[in-house]
């Protein structure tokens, strides 16, 4: 299992897709994965990322907030969280 720390949450799954993969809503700031069928709510703060995190969502969060190091094309790392 691959996780990533973020604030009081952790990845508990990173989703190896780009934002671009994921399918529109009519929310810009929520895309829709068609191979896990869940939303992914976009994450611009820690603190949005820990609410999303706690109501079970499944995130996508600038690297600079999960992993500095991380090479990400669309500079998100996005997947499912749990509370920590």
């Amino acid at each position: 299992m691959n996780t990533i720390p973020i604030d009081k949450c952790t990845f508990e799954f990173v989703c190896p897709r780009t934002w671009d993969a994921l399918a529109c809503t009519n929310i810009e700031t929520i895309r829709f994965c068609a191979a896990c069928e869940r939303h992914v709510y976009l994450s611009r703060s820690k603190e949005e990322a820990s609410e999303n995190a706690r109501q079970g969502r499944c995130v996508a969060v600038p690297v600079e907030l999960a992993d500095p190091q991380a090479e990400r094309p669309d500079g998100l790392v996005f997947g499912l969280v749990k509370n920590s």
